[in-house]
This record gives C-alpha cells, structure tokens and sequence, in this order.
C-alpha cells in the first residue's frame, strides 16, 4: 500500500508539471476504493511551480519540490511530519530488502512441504515467486475510445505490463493551462518512480506517451475522477505547515512493517470467543 500511494503521488507530479501558472492551478477529486468499504474519498490539489499538495478532511501530503521535502499533516491530531526525498528512498529500497529477504526465505521453506501443499501456495502467491522483473515491459496504448468526464471530452489510454492492462487514463487536451513544459518536475518524476521496485523507472519511461490531463484515473481497482478545475490565487503560505501544529518524528517503514505484522500476528492467535 505504502508502494501505491508513492506511484499515485509520482503520477499526479508528473502530469502537473506540465501546468506552469503565475497563480496556481487548484482541482478537486473523487476516489472509489474497494479498500473504503465502498465509501468515496474526496481530494482537493493544489498547485504551484515547485510546490504540490494533496488534502483531504483527515490530512494532507505537500511535496515542497524546490526545499526536496515531504511533509505529512495529521489534522486531527495537529500534528506534521518532515522527510526528504533522499531519506523516503532510503527507506523505500530497504524496505524492498526486507520484502526480498521474506520472499527468499518463503521459498526455501516452500521446499520442505508437501508436493500438493506447495502447489497450492504458489497458486496463492502467483507470480509473487517469480523473479520476472527483467521480463517486465510496459507499454503505452492510445485507443480510439473516448467519452466525456467531468465536462471535458477525453481520450482512453492504457498502460500495459507484458500483456495484462496495468492501469486506465482517460486525458484531455482542452484545459488551456496545460502546456507541453513537462520538463520541470521530470528529473523528480523519474527519481521518485525508480523508488518503486523493478517496475518504476519503466513506468517513467513511457509517460510521455499520453497526452493531455488524466481526468480519471483506474490503477488496481482504485478509481479517481477530477470532477473540478478552478485557476486562482494561491498562497506559498498554504504548502507550510499550519500554524500552531507540532512537528513529530515520522514513523519508517521498516516500524510501519512490524507493527503490521506484529498486529497481524496477534490477530491470528486470539482464540475464538464463545457465547
């Protein structure tokens, strides 16, 4: 999940820095995810040169691209947290050590079980078993589909791994604002996209293919449609954190992890309650 949302955030950088305004660009957002029991989320952008931010009624995320930090706001707690680029990196590739090291180690224990009980864990765990990174190829398909969404008419694109359909846009080129000036997130656009294991900097390589502003957008299930455009003033101010908020040491993946798997764990071996 943590993966996930570092691709959603790459993607929507990437396609916002092709929008270079003296005032800002600000666009709200709806997101349908079987994770939300159904429930929709409600997202309002904001944009300016170097700056980017994400808020929702619970917290928000800010990429402050010319300082090279990310700071996470907590609005119930009032509380924010700060991370460099360089340090969620860091982390990322050691979480992605862990990962191989269980994966290794599920493996060899896969050996020592029973030929009908392995069969049925690796019909479990798919192509999770696989060393299949350096067969990944993704590709871009523009179709001839199109539809109107959100009051702008739009094209459908897909973005292929190997075969199978990996994730939907559907882009319009008729928003006056967005130009061609990608260029000037690019060189963070890749780097954040490289952080995703075996997959990232494949994904960065084909942007360029679809053109226009991605007005929805299907990856994994997880649906999000940009239902609302307004050019306006904003403020540098509103990429700080709030006032009177308390700055609070982030939690690292590596914890994030444990914890996760020690609440896990404790779930598994709470015996069954009797009435």
């Amino acid at each position: 999940m943590t993966v996930n949302r570092i691709y959603a955030a790459a993607l929507a950088l990437l396609f916002s820095s092709g929008m270079i305004f003296s005032q800002g660009l600000t666009w709200e957002s709806t997101t349908a995810s079987p994770m939300a029991g159904g429930k929709e989320i409600h997202m309002t952008s904001y944009y300016l040169p170097r700056m980017f931010k994400q808020s929702t009624d619970m917290n928000a995320t800010i990429f402050r691209l010319d300082k090279g930090l990310i700071l996470k706001i907590d609005k119930e707690k009032k509380e924010y947290t700060e991370m460099t680029f360089d340090e969620l990196q860091a982390e990322v590739k050691q979480a992605s050590s862990m990962f191989d090291s269980r994966m290794a180690e599920m493996k060899k224990n896969l050996e020592k079980m029973p030929p009908d009980q392995r069969k049925l864990v690796e019909q479990m765990m798919g192509d999770k078993l696989k060393d299949t990174s350096a067969d990944r190829k993704v590709t871009v398909v523009k179709t001839a589909e199109t539809k109107t969404i959100s009051g702008y008419p739009c094209t459908k694109y897909i973005m292929k791994e190997n075969d199978k359909d990996f994730a939907t846009f559907w882009t319009t080129t008729d928003l006056k604002e967005f130009t061609a000036m990608k260029g000037d997130f690019r060189d963070f656009s890749e780097r954040l996209m490289s952080m995703i294991p075996s997959k990232g900097s494949k994904i960065a390589q084909v942007m360029d293919q679809i053109e226009g502003f991605p007005v929805q957008t299907s990856i994994g299930g997880i649906t999000t449609t940009v239902t609302k455009f307004e050019k306006g003033t904003i403020s540098p101010a509103d990429f700080e954190p709030p006032a009177g908020y308390t700055k609070v040491k982030s939690e690292s993946l590596e914890e994030q992890m444990k914890k996760h798997g020690m609440q896990q764990k404790q779930t598994e071996e709470k015996p069954p309650q009797h009435e």
